[in-house]
């Protein structure tokens, strides 16, 4: 069992942005793609209706 709660993605998408992620590009239907100044360029999170991946 995880830790974590469950939320929806446009809440975490607030959040992130928030805290400095910047959307890089939005790709087909809700997929965006997140990247953070502060850290390496590999490190992109990819947000979807109803996943977060890393």
């Amino acid at each position: 069992m995880s830790q974590w709660k469950s939320s929806k993605a446009k809440r975490v998408l607030a959040a992130l942005l928030r805290i400095g992620w910047k959307i890089k590009r939005e790709a087909k239907g809700s997929h965006r793609i997140l990247a953070h100044p502060e850290l390496p360029p590999t490190k992109n999170l990819l947000i979807s209706n109803n996943v977060l991946s890393d």
